[in-house]
């Protein structure tokens, strides 16, 4: 739960708001990213929605009310041209949102676009080299592209930048 305020309160420092919201909005805001963020990691999508849609009635560009409406849109509901909207919104209000980035490259990935995912999963890493998702969707897209060679090397990266999933991975192609 402390990620939640963090990435609210560093959402709202980063603050892109016209206006600079009343201490009851705030403390309105940081309640509703935290009950769509505990909505949507119990499976009830539309109750995040709901938290989400008002949140972003009160400040429009929060950037992590965005990206979190756009994974909503993607895991629960499948619905990745919303998604991508989303995500793109996150984008364009932070041009240095690294996981906007990752996110977008994910979707590409999905519909089989590598050269997009790639694209998008290499802005991450020029924003943030220590990403470790970002060396995780480059090396799984190289492993089902049977670039083998590449895979190990964005493998190997994703997993000494914290990757559980790429040492999983890695341990995996050693059996």
């Amino acid at each position: 739960m402390h990620i939640v305020w963090l990435l609210l309160g560093l959402a709202l420092v980063a603050g892109v708001s016209a206006q600079e919201p009343s201490r009851r909005d705030w403390r309105e805001m940081q309640r509703l990213y935290a009950d769509a963020y505990r909505y949507q990691r119990d499976y009830k999508p539309g109750e995040a929605m709901r938290c989400l849609r008002r949140l972003l009635e009160i400040d429009s560009t929060l950037v992590v009310a965005h990206n979190l409406m756009g994974y909503i849109y993607e895991d629960a509901y499948a619905n990745y041209d919303s998604a991508m909207v989303c995500y793109r919104r996150a984008v364009a209000l932070d041009s240095h949102f690294v996981k906007g980035y990752v996110n977008i490259g994910h979707l590409y990935y999905l519909d089989r676009k590598y050269e997009e995912a790639n694209e998008y999963n290499r802005r991450a890493l020029a924003i943030d080299s220590n990403y470790a998702d970002a060396y995780f969707n480059l090396g799984w897209m190289a492993n089902e592209q049977n670039y083998l060679h590449e895979a190990f090397g964005f493998m190997r990266k994703a997993a000494a930048k914290g990757s559980k999933a790429a040492r999983e991975w890695l341990e995996k192609q050693e059996e």
